[in-house]
């Protein structure tokens, strides 16, 4: 990427204008010999926990692929959901530290996750509110693709209200309250 990129960049970013969409690749968890993506950590606890076979599982979207795997089997899609909520719990895992890097840049107003994990909001906790469970999600839907995108927004309402596809959303809905977003504003 040229010096032009960065360059706009940082300028986008003190403008306030840069919105954080983050992925399951800043995702790592620690794991023995050095850390794994979270979702192939939970692909693999998951295996055991549907009684899937655990070989030859792809390094792209390995989650899915249990998924299909005990689907493929016979599985019912609702016995999923608690056996990965409960493998969830598991996850003894600090905040990964991309993930908090990211929290504390002030000037990041609105970040969008497109991740089902509570480790954005837990690292705007740390960042922004010494660890108080202060922030909220809100949770959309994109569409007939069923994808889900959480955000997590400390901006004005009318920006809010923006990504909210022009509804009325008011920020305390989106921040966990008015005084959240308000200090985070600041």
């Amino acid at each position: 990427m040229s010096a032009f990129f960065w360059d706009d960049l940082l300028e986008y970013i003190d403008e306030r204008r840069v919105v954080s969409i983050l992925g399951p690749e800043l995702l790592r968890v620690p794991q023995e010999g050095g850390e794994t993506l979270l979702h192939r950590w939970l692909a693999e606890k998951l295996t055991r926990k549907l009684s899937v076979p655990a070989d030859n599982l792809p390094a792209a979207q390995p989650l899915n692929h249990v998924v299909c795997r005990f689907l493929e089997r016979g599985g019912q899609r609702e016995d999923i959901y608690s056996r990965l909520r409960a493998v969830m719990k598991e996850v003894k895992s600090p905040t990964p530290e991309p993930l908090r890097k990211l929290a504390r840049i002030q000037h990041f107003k609105l970040y969008v996750s497109t991740t089902f994990d509570s480790l954005l909001q837990q690292a705007l906790n740390e960042a922004r509110f010494a660890g108080a469970a202060t922030v909220s999600p809100t949770a959309r839907r994109s569409g007939k693709s069923r994808v889900m995108t959480k955000a997590f927004c400390f901006a004005a309402p009318d920006f809010c209200r923006g990504w909210n596809g022009g509804r009325s959303t008011r920020a305390s809905s989106i921040a966990s309250s008015t005084s959240s977003w308000k200090q985070a504003w600041r």
